[in-house]
């Protein structure tokens, strides 16, 4: 392995680049030798995105040349609001984690976890059930919304996920700090959608569930808290 230096762009001006790599006439999309040299078509990329719980096996579409794939992890299920004078709410249920890669054409193995079921009124959210991944990217799942009853108790967001082998990172945010009103759950910043919680400490309303790998968001008063989104795979497909 050393250092190539090669031709490239810095910003709009024409530069060179150094990476690593193998000593050869030809290198691949990887960097490493021995490979055909990359050669986009100029064809409009297409995305293919894969929701449902389970194992799967993803191929590459014909004439693509390499993906980019996007992993989000699950997310947890928010606590329901408080019972009783005061009725305080719990805490939003954390979002999974994000994770991305690129990969050459091929056929590709991956998992999809499920999100955890918002609390019933006064009890916790739940954790998502694991990690999602897809070929050797994976992101966890978020942590269920606490809630804890009494004057002067504490109240918890679900802890959010976090990711492994991303090539950069990717944003992931906090649940939302639960108190008199309803707390929004966390969520990616790539796909991801908050469950919202209910901003009523009178109304008994549910909290909202989570999408693309969002938390779930607490209710408002006497009810349940929301459930976590299923996790989710995102690939944009290159020709």
């Amino acid at each position: 392995m050393c250092l190539i230096t090669v031709e490239g762009t810095d910003g709009f001006f024409q530069s060179e680049c150094t990476v690593s790599g193998d000593l050869s006439n030809e290198r691949n999309v990887s960097g490493l030798s021995g490979g055909a040299p990359l050669v986009l078509l100029g064809t409009q990329p297409t995305v293919t995105e894969i929701s449902t719980v389970g194992v799967g096996s993803y191929t590459t579409p014909p004439g693509c040349v390499y993906i980019e794939a996007y992993v989000f992890g699950a997310g947890g299920g928010a606590a329901g609001g408080g019972t009783g004078i005061g009725r305080r709410q719990g805490g939003g249920g954390g979002g999974g984690g994000a994770a991305v890669a690129f990969f050459q054409a091929g056929t590709y193995s991956y998992e999809i976890k499920a999100g955890g079921a918002g609390g019933a009124a006064g009890t916790n959210g739940s954790q998502s059930s694991g990690s999602t991944f897809f070929a050797t990217i994976s992101a966890t799942g978020g942590g269920g919304g606490q809630w804890a009853a009494g004057a002067g108790s504490q109240y918890y967001g679900g802890a959010k996920g976090t990711a492994l082998n991303s090539v950069y990172p990717l944003g992931i945010s906090a649940a939302g700090p639960p108190g008199d009103l309803g707390a929004n759950g966390g969520a990616n910043f790539v796909k991801g959608l908050v469950g919202l919680g209910y901003q009523s400490n009178i109304l008994d309303r549910a909290g909202v569930a989570g999408i693309t790998g969002g938390g779930g968001g607490s209710s408002s008063g006497n009810a349940a808290g929301g459930d976590g989104s299923d996790g989710h795979i995102m690939i944009i497909e290159y020709y």
